[in-house]
């Protein structure tokens, strides 16, 4: 079987082959093509997007990878239909696999290729994080925060609108799409409001090698210490919120420590800060959790790993998500985990088993439910919950799966 598929993000093994620095996102993609790679008889081409002219074809260990030219990927491009033909009629895919549906990328192989024998995997729905860009800050907050560079380049409200564009090309292409692939129900619900008529097949994520074999122990954390993944251009990772519920936190633990990872959070040189770190900088002067607060910026799967064993708590307060990667890794390193109750992250988090939720507007029970980690972790035992995550994220099974699902489509009249 000959697979295609469509990424707006190259893997780092191809990011090397044009000389470009790789990405530390989208190791779980990287993971997911390895196992592919190993079936016999399949061969696996990745196409995605670069800043160059011209359509470049690179041949890397066991996969073909195309290169299409496109200057700005959140805009949908008709110019790259004669790429998308020209890929087709070379490669000759029995099944075409578009990862994500934010970016408008797979809406033009779409409508140049046809919609035969294409089937879509749900990462996040831009439709519904336009609708939850910003919660938890007014307009107002966000007005007064406004900086030179969010001038030059627009402001949260201008990347909101942009959201609500891409949702546009988000929902033409699932209507046109006949297969879904999804892992929560909050993505069968939604999809199924878009399109009902699509057939949804589910499939569990493989995450990057190196989490599966951690084990985090309380003797071995630092106490009081908390990690979260976050974003310093936009919103919807929630840290605004965690800086918020840190106060109460720290006036039961005065110890405590938020450590967050996650690109260009606070910018050092003003000239580049953005609306939303300046907001968070805000919140950290107003509530004086300056020596509380580091900012590691983007980090990789080694670093990240040793963040999850040496906290006492993993948090997600994003203001949306589908089923969050990072979550799942430290479900499977056994970190105790809080997490906001919102898409479909109920679907990964059986509450007070495998983590605790919380409203995401509610502050304050955000702080008690760290609090109440933090006073029961040292008797957390994490064995249910780590199972759980190797069940789910399991490398063989999801390759099986994955490959079930291919040849049921690529069969479909």
């Amino acid at each position: 079987m000959r697979v295609l598929w469509i990424s707006i993000m190259p893997l780092p093994q191809a990011s090397n082959a044009l000389g470009q620095r790789g990405t530390v996102l989208g190791g779980w993609m990287e993971s997911a093509a390895n196992e592919l790679v190993k079936q016999p008889n399949l061969h696996l081409a990745i196409a995605s997007t670069y800043g160059g002219k011209e359509l470049l074809c690179r041949r890397v260990g066991e996969i073909d990878y195309y290169f299409l030219p496109c200057a700005n990927p959140s805009v949908y491009d008709a110019g790259l239909h004669q790429y998308w033909k020209a890929i087709k009629q070379k490669f000759q895919p029995d099944l075409v696999h578009i990862h994500g549906t934010e970016f408008p990328l797979g809406l033009a192989y779409v409508d140049a290729c046809g919609a035969e024998n294409v089937v879509v995997s749900i990462q996040g729905l831009v439709s519904e994080c336009a609708k939850h860009y910003h919660d938890g800050m007014t307009k107002w907050q966000i007005i007064k925060n406004v900086t030179l560079h969010d001038l030059a380049v627009g402001t949260i409200l201008h990347r909101k609108r942009d959201f609500e564009r891409r949702a546009v090309y988000e929902v033409s292409l699932l209507k046109q799409v006949n297969d879904v692939i999804g892992r929560t129900a909050w993505d069968k619900d939604r999809t199924g409001v878009i399109n009902p008529e699509r057939n949804y097949h589910f499939c569990n994520e493989t995450l990057r090698t190196p989490f599966y074999s951690l084990l985090w122990k309380y003797a071995d954390c630092r106490k009081h210490t908390l990690f979260a993944i976050g974003q310093g251009n936009y919103p919807l990772k929630g840290t605004h919120q965690l800086l918020k519920a840190l106060p109460g936190i720290i006036k039961r633990f005065p110890d405590t420590q938020l450590r967050v990872a996650g690109s260009d959070i606070m910018p050092r040189d003003w000239k580049h800060r953005m609306a939303y770190s300046n907001y968070l900088n805000h919140l950290i002067k107003k509530n004086h959790l300056e020596g509380h607060v580091t900012f590691l910026g983007a980090i990789p799967a080694e670093q990240m790993c040793r963040e999850l064993l040496s906290c006492n708590a993993y948090v997600l307060p994003s203001t949306i998500e589908n089923s969050s990667n990072s979550l799942g890794e430290a479900q499977l390193a056994g970190v105790p985990c809080v997490a906001a109750r919102v898409g479909g992250i109920p679907s990964l988090v059986l509450d007070k088993e495998h983590g605790r939720l919380y409203d995401f507007f509610d502050t304050e029970e955000l702080a008690d439910l760290i609090c109440r980690t933090f006073e029961e972790s040292s008797h957390f035992d994490n064995t249910t919950m780590r199972q759980m995550a190797k069940d789910r994220h399991d490398p063989e099974q999801n390759c099986a799966q994955l490959l079930k699902i291919y040849k049921e489509v690529a069969n479909a009249e």
